[in-house]
């Protein structure tokens, strides 16, 4: 009988530290960065910056041949710029609704559902994001940025 109680004694420490060592080795995989979630956290800064116009931000992310397009006008990466710091698009917030993000190689894109909010409007404005990034060394660049009404 002591032999017994001692043998199951033990295997419900070892079961015990095989489930602590799995719950660690679980949380270790979820600190690790992955490239969807460096992409989706770009994203969002990007928001922010577009909405603080922090715009020495915006020059490092976006890439020199950067494609910007919104209903009805096309801008290179000076214009985007200039309409950001000047303050021609004005933003009160900016909710992402939904992403949809895939990464083929060194590219990846994003579709992203997005709620406009502008000061001195009472409806907010729903429209479709496309971004795409590629990878430049160690760095993303936002090379298309494109907004679509729905």
């Amino acid at each position: 009988m002591k032999k017994l109680t001692w043998f199951f004694g033990t295997l419900c420490i070892l079961f015990l530290s095989f489930c602590y060592s799995l719950g660690n080795a679980k949380i270790e995989r979820e600190t690790v960065s992955y490239p969807k979630d460096e992409i989706l956290a770009l994203s969002k800064k990007k928001w922010k910056w577009i909405i603080d116009r922090q715009i020495d931000s915006l020059q490092v992310l976006f890439d020199e041949n950067i494609v910007s397009r919104q209903p009805e006008i096309r801008m290179d990466k000076a214009g985007h710029l200039d309409v950001i710091k000047n303050g021609n698009i004005r933003y009160k917030q900016i909710s992402v609704l939904e992403t949809d993000i895939q990464i083929i190689d060194n590219i990846s894109t994003l579709l992203t559902k997005v709620e406009f909010n502008f000061p001195g409007r009472k409806r907010a404005e729903i429209k479709y994001v496309t971004e795409v990034f590629k990878k430049s060394g160690d760095d993303w660049k936002l090379i298309l940025f494109q907004i679509n009404p729905i």
